[in-house]
Parts: C-alpha cells; sequence; structure tokens
C-alpha cells in the first residue's frame, strides 16, 4: 500500500510575514486528498519572537542551536520531523534547505522566497540544483530571481499572497489619503519610500 501524498511546510518558527504566509496558504487552500503537515524550526542560538499563531495543519517543532550544534544532527531531527513518504516539501529557509542538502527527501521540493534580500537569492541558486520549483509573491522577487538564475525561469511562479479577495473595496471618500503600514520598519519593505511618494 502506497503511503498517502503529503504537504510539508518547513519554516521559522518566528513572528513575521514568512509564517504569516505559511498559515495563509493553510487556512485558505482548498480541499484535496493530501494531507498537510508543518515543521516550525527554532535556532535556539537567535532571539527571535517566537510566534503564537495557530496553523491548521499537524504541526513540529524542531529545536537547534547552529552554529554549534553538528549539521548533520540538525537535518537528522528536520528530517524525521518532515517524514517519509511521497509528496511535497515547501522550504522557507536555511534548516530546511540544510537538510534537503544534506539527506535526500524523497519529494518534490519547493523554495519560497520570503523578502527582497540578497539572503533569500542566495539560499536559492545555492541549493538551485536541488529545488523543482520556486516562488515568489511580489514581482519584484520574482524578477530579481530570474536574473540570479535565468536558467530555471520555467520553475519560477509569481503567486501572490494567498488570502481570499474581499468581495467589496474601499470607497472613495472625500479628503487627505490616510495610510496604515503594518509590519517591520525594514528598507526592503517599502515603508521609508512613502515619504517620497508624498
Amino acid at each position: 500500500m502506497t503511503e498517502q501524498p503529503s504537504v510539508v511546510y518547513a519554516l521559522p518558527d518566528t513572528m513575521g510575514g514568512a509564517l504569516t504566509i505559511v498559515a495563509n496558504l493553510l487556512q485558505y487552500r482548498s480541499p484535496d486528498a493530501l494531507t498537510y503537515r508543518a515543521v516550525l524550526t527554532h535556532n535556539r542560538m537567535q532571539a527571535d519572537t517566537r510566534s503564537s499563531r495557530p496553523l491548521a495543519a499537524d504541526s513540529k517543532i524542531v529545536e537547534y542551536a547552529l552554529p554549534l550544534e553538528n549539521m548533520y544532527a540538525v537535518a537528522r531531527r528536520v528530517g524525521a520531523a518532515v517524514g517519509p513518504g511521497p509528496g511535497v516539501l515547501v522550504c522557507n529557509d536555511f534548516a530546511e534547505m540544510l537538510f534537503v542538502s544534506l539527506c535526500d527527501p524523497g519529494r518534490t521540493i519547493v523554495q519560497i522566497l520570503h523578502g527582497d534580500y540578497d539572503y533569500y537569492y542566495n539560499l536559492a541558486a545555492d541549493h538551485e540544483p536541488l529545488v523543482h520549483a520556486f516562488v515568489a509573491y511580489s514581482r519584484t522577487v520574482y524578477g530579481k530571481l530570474i536574473e540570479r538564475i535565468p536558467h530555471r525561469r520555467d520553475t519560477i511562479f509569481l503567486l501572490p499572497y494567498g488570502i481570499p479577495i474581499p468581495e467589496r473595496g474601499r470607497q472613495k471618500a472625500a479628503g487627505p489619503l490616510r495610510l496604515l503600514y503594518v509590519g517591520r520598519l525594514d528598507e526592503a519593505k517599502g515603508v521609508f519610500d512613502l515619504p517620497v511618494i508624498d
């Protein structure tokens, strides 16, 4: 008997955009015959704020301590949490790409790039031979990734945020434009462009 295919999302257990996107993909997915799981990784050597957002999937947490810990031990723990069987492993960051590079997961590998940072482009380029498809959720990241690995153009996909679109949008109102920015104050987020736009 063949094991049921599964989709496993692996990503850092860190509050922020990456976890929000994966949480939305899980929450708003269409019903299908696949099972869904999440593997949340946490590097005890970093003081990142952990997420408390629930995910619409069975979840496991893998703790590690890089660079002090042996990379193979970390990769084996991530692999044990991902589990065997057919399906897809959706990689979002370093720990799961380490696992993919050191052990054959026997799954289709998809990497989501979560921002216009050299870190994500380097991660994609360094692991490019192991990744079957790349997902960018902004036109900027999509274009820059094609520039970085042009021979993979056919396997790079632009998929904007996986959330439902409201049926009714905001209506025009008299008065000055009011803006609300929700996010980290970071150059790559574009928030510092707002005064220039104004």
